[in-house]
């Protein structure tokens, strides 16, 4: 079941990022394959799982597949996370000086992931542990703002 919540997780992201989960559950539910190994229950609950993987989503997964999943899709590295939300902000605020994409970022940064962001980590994971350990001790020096700025 933990493999299939796994295969499953992003399949949705071909209509979008947003609502992904929901799309990714949609198309499990629709898989009748999954018929010949898994109970009706069991699909329900994987279904569960994979919808809510999301990182934005301010409730805890509905069961431990949903925790697993959501743990491990989870990539906390703020070199990474720093480049992805300045060219996100490039593509959809291309108006902000340059300035202010990294402020933008910045204050996208901390509403996820600083000290009171909505991201919970739901399971006990080190790496992850480590990396918003790290991700927050740079927005709270802000060491952040430079990191973005390399991807001006």
């Amino acid at each position: 079941m933990a493999y299939t919540v796994a295969a499953y997780h992003d399949t949705g992201l071909q209509f979008g990022r947003k609502g992904h989960g929901t799309a990714s559950k949609r198309l499990l539910l629709a898989d009748r394959a999954l018929d010949r190994w898994f109970t009706k229950g069991q699909i329900a609950l994987m279904a569960d799982a994979v919808e809510d993987h999301r990182a934005s989503n301010h409730s805890e997964p509905r069961s431990v597949y949903g925790r697993i999943v959501s743990e491990a899709d989870r990539d906390i590295d703020p070199e990474r996370i720093a480049r992805r939300c300045m060219e996100y902000g490039k593509a959809h605020y291309g108006g902000l000086t340059s300035e202010e994409q990294v402020e933008r970022a910045v204050a996208h940064m901390e509403n996820k992931y600083g000290e009171n962001g909505y991201l919970r980590l739901w399971m006990a994971c080190p790496k992850n542990q480590r990396g918003l350990e790290k991700l927050r001790a740079l927005l709270k020096s802000g060491e952040m703002r430079g990191i973005c700025r390399r991807y001006l």
